[in-house]
């Protein structure tokens, strides 16, 4: 009986140092925008639109007003759904927000910045238990992803300007 409660205290000595031992990836791109930054943020926001440019989507059903701690569903191509929550918002400069996977959270962070031009920027990064268990749900090519996501959504705002909508 002694010994077994003795495994029982290093398995669950184990089982905590392993999960305070996240891992994390990164992975960003950027892209200048050739609009207004009212352009370029009523087109991040609006929901509606957001499988135009975002090629994994399906559908996002959010409420009206974006702001922390309000949840999405975001229907993706093969009919998965993420439950995402607003982290943080800050009317027309960026938006986080956070989805789960069964091995850890990924983070999308939007940020409009503008100096001389402007340039939208997408930093993704993923916190959990392994590196792997990311590649297994989401490739092992994400920062593509993110390149092509962006790429598109700079092709959809000139699409969208050169119609005049």
């Amino acid at each position: 009986m002694k010994n077994l409660v003795l495994l029982f205290i290093l398995s669950m000595t184990v089982a905590v140092t392993a999960q305070k031992k996240t891992t994390e990836k990164q992975f960003s791109h950027s892209v200048e925008l050739n609009t207004t930054p009212e352009n370029a943020w009523n087109a991040l926001i609006d929901c509606s639109n957001m499988k135009s440019w975002d090629k994994q989507v399906v559908a996002v059903k959010c409420p009206m007003e974006l702001k922390p701690n309000k949840r999405c569903q975001t229907i993706l191509e093969g009919g998965t759904i993420l439950e995402i929550e607003i982290e943080d918002f800050v009317e027309n400069q960026s938006y986080t927000f956070r989805y789960k996977l069964s091995s850890g959270n990924i983070y999308v962070q939007r940020n409009l910045l503008q100096d001389d031009t402007l340039v939208l920027e997408e930093k993704v990064w993923y916190k959990g238990l392994s590196k792997k268990a990311f590649e297994r749900y989401k490739g092992n090519n994400y920062q593509n992803l993110v390149e092509t996501r962006m790429e598109n959504f700079k092709s959809y705002l000139e699409n969208q300007m050169g119609e005049g909508k």
